[in-house]
């Protein structure tokens, strides 16, 4: 049917527009397979550091403090216990994040802007909003399930159920 195949257009164009963010990100923080990009010294290093300090057995809020609650700090350790000690797993980790945030922008925008115009804010998130900010940091994930909350509300247009889901999301 038209709207089966509307829906799968929509769903292609938006895995092309996250590997199209994928591929610029990608090409903002490496240069032929090498991490270049440089942290932002005084906020993304804490993140990796206390990610780094839950491996080593740390306890948040008892070995050490944090000012946002300790999801991001077991998120960055299981990034740093799955795919080892590197700040290239961040890089990577980033890419991939901003990728799903992008595709994410795409996905709601498709759903409330008309026509070619929905194509314009995925760009302008993923060129001059996402790159300049730090990785590994807890605002991403929080910017995606917020998205996700967005998009489930969006589809489940009023029935209760729906509603819940997009409220345990956000």
């Amino acid at each position: 049917s038209a709207t089966v195949s509307a829906g799968w257009r929509r769903a292609v164009e938006g895995l092309l527009v996250a590997a199209l963010a994928a591929l610029f990100l990608q090409s903002v923080m490496f240069r032929q397979g090498t991490f270049v990009y440089l942290f932002h010294k005084a906020s993304t290093g804490a993140w990796i550091d206390e990610g780094a300090r839950v491996v080593a057995g740390e306890v948040p809020y008892r070995d050490f403090q944090d000012r946002v609650g300790p999801g991001i700090l077991y998120l960055n350790a299981a990034l740093l216990r799955l795919f080892g000690d590197r700040l290239a797993v961040f890089a990577w980790a980033g890419v991939a994040v901003g990728a799903l945030l992008t595709g994410a922008v795409h996905a709601v925008s498709g759903a409330i802007v008309p026509g070619r115009w929905r194509l314009a804010p995925p760009a302008l998130f993923a060129v001059l909003v996402y790159p300049r900010f730090d990785l590994g940091h807890p605002k991403w994930p929080a910017l995606l399930l917020a998205l996700c909350a967005v998009l489930i509300v969006l589809h489940g247009r009023g029935r209760p159920r729906w509603m819940a889901a997009g409220g345990a999301a956000a």
